[in-house]
């Protein structure tokens, strides 16, 4: 499904961002303030396609908009854009008499609306500055095979315990 490609290339992207990385500008916005964006983007193109194909959408106020965007919550908060936007497409599919081709055509683009911010946001993410490099084969992770002193490798010259007299 076009939806979940895009979201796993949006989490693919995330993978290793660190917090100090979710801080980072990306234009004129921080990575966590852009990714903020996607879930409000989401609801209103999918709601707007369903209203108009007669799928009976969520009315009920949405909480506050938070003061600061953190992490956590703007995650949580795209997790709970797609519940919705899975929950309209099924409500879509089933719904009795069946909307129009053109309404349907209509829930589609907007479906794929969401998939390409996503993945336009993936591209940004990937691609701002102090990102992965695309050449490097291990995209920025340690190589695994590193050993640390304790763990398996001898203490390099500089590490080497100082022992106390007794």
């Amino acid at each position: 499904m076009r939806l979940t490609a895009s979201r796993a290339r949006l989490l693919e992207a995330l993978r290793d961002v660190t917090e100090r990385d979710f801080a980072q500008a990306l234009g004129e916005q921080t990575v966590v303030q852009a990714l903020a964006s996607l879930a409000p983007a989401e609801r209103a193109s999918m709601e707007g396609a369903a209203r108009d194909a007669g799928v009976p959408t969520a009315e009920g106020p949405r909480g506050p908009a938070p003061t600061k965007a953190l992490p956590p919550q703007v995650m949580h908060d795209l997790a709970g854009a797609r519940y919705e936007t899975l929950r309209l497409l099924e409500a879509a599919a089933t719904t009795q008499p069946p909307p129009d081709r053109a309404l349907l055509e209509a829930v589609d683009a907007a479906v794929e609306a969401v998939a390409q911010r996503e993945e336009a946001m993936a591209e940004r993410i990937e691609g701002r500055p102090g990102g992965p490099d695309p050449r490097d084969p291990m995209g920025g992770r340690p190589n695994d095979d590193v050993r640390f002193a304790g763990f398996g490798a001898p203490r390099p010259p500089n590490l080497v315990r100082i022992r106390k007299r007794p």
